[in-house]
């Protein structure tokens, strides 16, 4: 089975543009995350970012050529479209997605959650639904012949933006398995990057590192969370 990363990811983000090329420490939050997903056991060759064909892309696609990344260039507006023509180019069986906001993604998480999906009989296999890990480390494994399959039912245009809305909506009549996590402090944490908020802290939280940045798994992170948040509290 071949599984590939499709990572979403545009500069026209409504509440923060352009933040996928944002730096921290002179690296480019894009950077961050690939490097990240590169220590999972998915191949290099099988990382994909998956953008789209307005002009407004175009330096994303720029950005990859220049540090031989991997990308494709889809709808603008229907991800749905655009991760299932990228799972199909790039002839994957399976795909995780990943938003280009999640830049502390784990290589353990996604790595159990590979072994789950590949042992089991599953559609789609979810750390989202229900959640029980922060935001900004979400992961969805997705089959191919899956989503092909059921992709005319994603009609309405938030559907096509919220790729797997759909299948939560109805998930009575799919085969979903929900990796959960037990850690009752994970719960409404949010890592993902949405707001000059949000990336104050993730600014925060990098700069506290004292190692390469991917050697911080999620228990590291949500410490170095919670003493940001503490500080705040206290000045």
């Amino acid at each position: 089975m071949k599984i590939g990363i499709i990572i979403a990811v545009r500069m026209s983000s409504k509440r923060l543009p352009g933040k996928v090329l944002m730096k921290i420490k002179g690296k480019e939050i894009i950077k961050y995350i690939y490097e990240r997903l590169e220590t999972t056991n998915i191949k290099k060759e099988n990382i994909v970012f998956a953008t789209s064909d307005d002009a407004s892309d175009d330096i994303i696609e720029r950005f990859c050529n220049k540090n031989s990344y991997l990308c494709f260039r889809g709808s603008k507006n229907n991800v749905a479209e655009r991760l299932l023509n990228c799972a199909k180019k790039f002839r994957f069986d399976a795909f995780i997605r990943i938003c280009g906001d999640n830049v502390f993604t784990d290589r353990e998480i996604i790595n159990s959650m590979i072994e789950i999906f590949k042992k089991g009989n599953y559609e789609v296999v979810t750390n989202t639904f229900e959640r029980t890990f922060p935001y900004g480390m979400s992961v969805e494994i997705i089959n191919k012949n899956f989503y092909e399959k059921i992709f005319p039912q994603i009609i309405d245009s938030s559907d096509k933006e919220h790729v797997t809305k759909n299948i939560y909506e109805n998930f009575k009549n799919f085969n979903i398995y929900n990796y959960k996590s037990e850690n009752k402090k994970y719960k409404d944490i949010k890592l993902s990057l949405d707001t000059k908020k949000d990336f104050e802290i993730i600014k925060k939280i990098i700069n506290s590192f004292k190692r390469d940045h991917r050697e911080y798994k999620i228990n590291d992170i949500i410490e170095l969370y919670y003493s940001i948040k503490e500080d705040k509290i206290s000045n």
